[in-house]
Parts: C-alpha cells; sequence; structure tokens
C-alpha cells in the first residue's frame, strides 16, 4: 500500500491499521521517503481487493482524473469516502517543490496519500496536500512511487 509519508510519520509503527471494507489490517511500513513524501506498507494480511494498476505515462495539463480520499469528519462533516474529479491545471514543469502536478478538484485534510486515477482507472499519482482553498490538490507522479516500490523488499 502507498500513502503520503506524513500520514505515518509519526505514527507508532506497531500500530499502523487500514480500513479494509469492516475489517482492520496492520500495516507494517518497509519504505519511507522524505523528498517525495510517498511511504510504502505491507498488509500482514491477503487483502481480498484488485490492485490498482500504475500508469506508465505521468498525467498531463487538462487531463481529467479522479482521486478519493478520506476527509477529517471534523473538516468536512463525513467520515466516509469522498471521490472529487477534475483536470490536471499545472503540471511538474510549473508546480516546483514536493509537488509534480495540480488538481482543480476540492481537497481538504485527509485526502492525503490518495490515489489519482485517469479516465480508465490507473494509478497516475498520490495526493499529497489539498491547497489552502480547498478547491485543489497537489500530488506526486507514479515515477515516484515507482521509484519508492524499487526500494522495497518484503
Amino acid at each position: 500500500m502507498i500513502t503520503a509519508n506524513h500520514v505515518i510519520k509519526e505514527a507508532d509503527p506497531d500500530n499502523i491499521v487500514a480500513r479494509v471494507g469492516n475489517a482492520a489490517v496492520k500495516l507494517r511500513i518497509v519504505s519511507q521517503d522524505q523528498a517525495s513524501d510517498l511511504a510504502a506498507l505491507l498488509p500482514s494480511q491477503a487483502i481480498p481487493y484488485t490492485p490498482l494498476v500504475l500508469r506508465a505515462t505521468s498525467p498531463h495539463k487538462g487531463e481529467v482524473v479522479t482521486l478519493t480520499g478520506f476527509p477529517i469528519p471534523d473538516v468536512i462533516g463525513e467520515s466516509s469516502a469522498a471521490t472529487v474529479q477534475g483536470p490536471v491545471i499545472d503540471d511538474a514543469s510549473t508546480v516546483g517543490g514536493i509537488a509534480d502536478f495540480k488538481i482543480a478538484a476540492p481537497a481538504t485534510h485527509g485526502d492525503s496519500g490518495a490515489p489519482v486515477l485517469d479516465g480508465e482507472n490507473s494509478v497516475v499519482g498520490v495526493v499529497i496536500y489539498a491547497a489552502g482553498d480547498k478547491q485543489s490538490a497537489y500530488a506526486v507522479e507514479g515515477f515516484n512511487v515507482l521509484k519508492l516500490l524499487g526500494e522495497v523488499r518484503p
């Protein structure tokens, strides 16, 4: 599993748990990259869902993408997943910093670590933070996920 590193950075490594349906699955940190703000975690048991496919190419400006995050209930008043969609409005050449691209889609605290999917449900990135206006999100592209996974040895 991949998430934003800042989500688990200060967590007790013995108590990281993912919600999978109605079950809680313990996770073990296997790789962290502060530069890209990504972390890879290994579940303690098999998860009965088909894994998402990582697209080999980066998203382009204007491409409509989707993210499903878990906004913090105190922020928007809900505790279930929230799916939003919007176009990529800036790419790596204009965003700078940690993020590789910006999405014109409402995002908030709790969406960090969410997969960013293209129109064919392939992963093109991972949300790392919401803009202060809560109307856009910043993400790192799949290339950084591939680099992180290259370091993972279960």
